[in-house]
């Protein structure tokens, strides 16, 4: 045999061996490894992701959340051996009340059992709301109200389009910066009429929309008509959005209120609590719904049940709900403190546990509802006529039947040592979500202020 041909055969049995050492009796040899490398929860709106202690002895990973965490539909992010797979899949929701067996397949078929353990941090570690002071104030105590102020005329507020609108002299809506609260422009008012009041409240839709309503405080003698006006953006004229005529002595329009987008879902809300002309008394929630676009005419009128019916819900009602879909809805007046409704049934579900005023201490009226984070919060005006003004901010997660002091948060006084009345008890608040931890919360009361705070959700240190 020839030198070469020596040399080929080597080369051969050199392939042939190396070609053995990958393959099985039955093919290419598979990984066998499944192990789970890391485990990560997202931070979430406080921000922070998570990492967990991988224990590859037991085949255990430990992650450790914050107090106060949802851990009932949680999904981690598993990493795991490459070719492997697992089950159930990875930033699948799992409810870790108790530990979740994860099962890693490996690619040859053989699998391991990882045990998933979340823990809850002790109580302190929990994420806190923080009201700030005043960004910017302008109060009959700092004695710089603004000079388009009228006598008893300022008292709806909203955000959106990035400004602030503000109701003035219940004909006009002012469109403020909400940087400084300095006034950009007034929308048109031509068209605007009727109503006791030309206007009472304003009010934003999700696409931008601007709506307002007037106030009618009728007798029930005849007819009247409640209106509603919607602006389609800041250089629009006024169109009418709703006309309802009612035949019974009412008094609506003091507050609206309008969840959701009305181009697409929407609720709109206003209330009855007190009629001047007839000397009356209600406890009913008003509310008009819009589905893809259209809205129906004729609300759903919800007579709430479990309310003194001698003074109902007291003036200055007012109603509105976290979400346009929700079965609830949430109602306050200067006679009651404020309580959730059943849509369907009319029914008080709970109530904010007030009778001894230990928690609020007098009138508190119109409010807003929203989520940062998993908290739910209640900002609402406190106006004590000519004793003191504040905005009053309220933790409503754990429910209002379970609400305590501390719970509850006010701003400092907007009144002081002057004695300018706000007799009606009037005023409006506003939210714009900044963040999931943070919102801006915009208020106005009669005579006497129009301010800006922030409110935020932080984990103390």
């Amino acid at each position: 045999m020839s030198k070469f041909s020596v040399l080929l055969l080597a080369l051969s049995m050199v392939v042939f061996v190396g070609c053995k050492d990958d393959e099985g009796d039955d093919g290419p040899l598979l990984s066998k490894r499944k192990d789970i490398v890391a485990v990560d929860l997202a931070g979430g709106c406080l921000g922070g992701d998570i990492t967990g202690t991988v224990n590859a002895e037991n085949f255990t990973v430990r992650i450790t959340v914050p107090f106060g965490t949802d851990v009932k539909a949680l999904a981690p992010i598993l990493t795991i051996s490459e070719k492997a797979t697992v089950n159930p899949a990875s930033e699948t929701p799992q409810d870790f009340t108790t530990p979740v067996t994860y099962t890693v397949t490996a690619e040859d078929g053989t699998t391991q059992e990882w045990i998933v353990i979340v823990e809850i941090a002790a109580q302190g570690t929990e994420p806190v709301l923080t009201l700030s002071e005043a960004v910017w104030s302008y109060t009959i105590a700092g004695s710089n109200l603004p000079d388009w102020f009228t006598n008893n005329g300022e008292d709806g507020i909203a955000y959106g389009n990035g400004h602030v609108y503000v109701m003035s002299n219940h004909d006009k809506i002012k469109v403020l910066d909400p940087a400084d609260g300095a006034v950009l422009a007034d929308l048109d008012n031509s068209n605007i009429s009727g109503g006791s009041l030309k206007l009472g409240d304003v009010e934003t839709s999700a696409d931008g929309s601007i709506l307002a309503c007037n106030v009618l405080d009728f007798n029930g003698q005849g007819t009247a008509v409640f209106k509603v006006y919607k602006w389609a953006n800041e250089s629009a004229a006024p169109e009418v959005y709703i006309e309802y005529e009612v035949s019974e002595a009412v008094r609506l329009g003091d507050n609206l209120s309008v969840v959701g987008d009305i181009s697409g879902d929407a609720a709109i809300y206003t209330a009855y609590g007190r009629n001047f002309t007839a000397g009356e008394r209600g406890s009913d929630i008003y509310r008009w719904e819009v589905k893809g676009g259209v809205l129906n005419p004729t609300p759903t009128i919800i007579k709430a049940q479990g309310f003194n019916s001698l003074t109902g819900f007291g003036s200055r009602a007012a109603a509105t709900s976290l979400t346009a879909d929700s079965e609830t809805v949430w109602v306050n007046g200067n006679d009651i403190d404020v309580a959730e409704i059943d849509l369907a049934t009319g029914a008080k579900l709970q109530q904010l546990p007030n009778e001894n005023r230990d928690l609020v201490d007098f009138f508190y009226n119109d409010f807003t509802l929203f989520q940062l984070c998993d908290k739910t919060v209640m900002a609402a005006i406190f106006p004590r006529s000519a004793n003191e003004s504040r905005l009053l901010v309220i933790d409503v997660t754990d429910g209002l039947d379970n609400v305590t002091s501390s719970d509850v948060m006010y701003s400092a006084d907007f009144v002081g040592s002057n004695t300018t009345a706000n007799n009606d008890a009037s005023g409006n608040v506003a939210h714009h979500i900044v963040s999931e931890a943070k919102a801006e919360l915009y208020i106005v009361i009669t005579n006497q202020a129009l301010a800006k705070f922030d409110l935020t959700l932080a984990i103390q240190d």
